[in-house]
């Protein structure tokens, strides 16, 4: 057994966003210097919040829960001031953004779910290790991880320093994505280029160049530039994968 996320409280984007700024706001102080892209989500869990970051074998941590192996990927131990993230993120290069979207994750509900857990645990009678919060794949849309993802992308990708990275990579306007591919005409050259689903990871990427967001991965800023109104995914098909 361990907290369940979907009992936490209601919050809206405005209060998690709020949130966010307030994290960053003290951060800046804290460390003593602007924060910009990319955010140095490391360092404000151990330096602002006085967490310990470790990244170990969470599969073998929690090996008496019987989770399947892609599942877990971080951890927050409230008891012990830590926040565990799966070696597994560090070993694969193409997993680095990955690394640090659970890094802001966990610290995410360190700030939005610290207190649920600690009255849950007290009201609940919860043992030492059934009171750690778990970042699992399965449970995604639980309401407290939808929360934590979503304080993540804005801790990540605060909304100014993302919408000015657009304006100057893609346009003034919002992108309007109503095809999946590009049509077609003779010899397979396109018959006129358009903004399509599939151009999602050129999108992404440009903004990420422009905005020097070092530590986020295109399907992080794809999700992000929807949020916030830039890209308009008519074709209700998903972005793209991990990466």
């Amino acid at each position: 057994m361990t907290v369940d996320m979907d009992r936490v409280p209601w919050l809206t984007r405005g209060q998690i966003d709020d949130k966010a700024e307030q994290v960053l706001s003290r951060s800046r102080e804290i460390l003593g210097f602007d924060l910009s892209p990319p955010i140095p989500i490391e360092a404000i869990i151990e330096q602002v919040f006085g967490y310990h970051l470790l990244v170990e074998d969470l599969n073998e941590r929690y090996a008496h829960l019987g989770l399947k192996d892609e599942d877990l990927l971080g951890a927050t131990v409230v008891p012990r001031r830590e926040i565990l993230i799966h070696e597994k993120l560090l070993t694969d290069p193409k997993r680095r953004g990955r690394y640090f979207f659970t890094c802001a994750h966990e610290l995410a509900h360190l700030v939005l779910h610290e207190r649920f857990v600690t009255q849950a645990c007290r009201s609940g009678g919860l043992s030492r290790t059934e009171q750690d919060i778990l970042c699992r794949i399965s449970v995604n849309r639980k309401r407290g991880e939808w929360q934590a993802d979503f304080m993540a992308a804005c801790l990540l990708m605060p909304e100014a320093a993302t919408r000015q990275a657009y304006r100057a990579a893609i346009s003034e306007r919002p992108t309007l994505l109503v095809n999946r591919e590009s049509s077609v005409c003779r010899r397979g050259r396109p018959l006129w280029l358009e903004p399509v689903l599939a151009h999602a990871p050129f999108y992404s990427e440009a903004v990420i160049e422009a905005g020097s967001f070092k530590n986020v991965s295109r399907a992080a800023m794809c999700i992000r530039l929807e949020e916030l109104g830039l890209l308009v995914n008519a074709v209700d098909r998903p972005w793209i994968a991990e990466g």
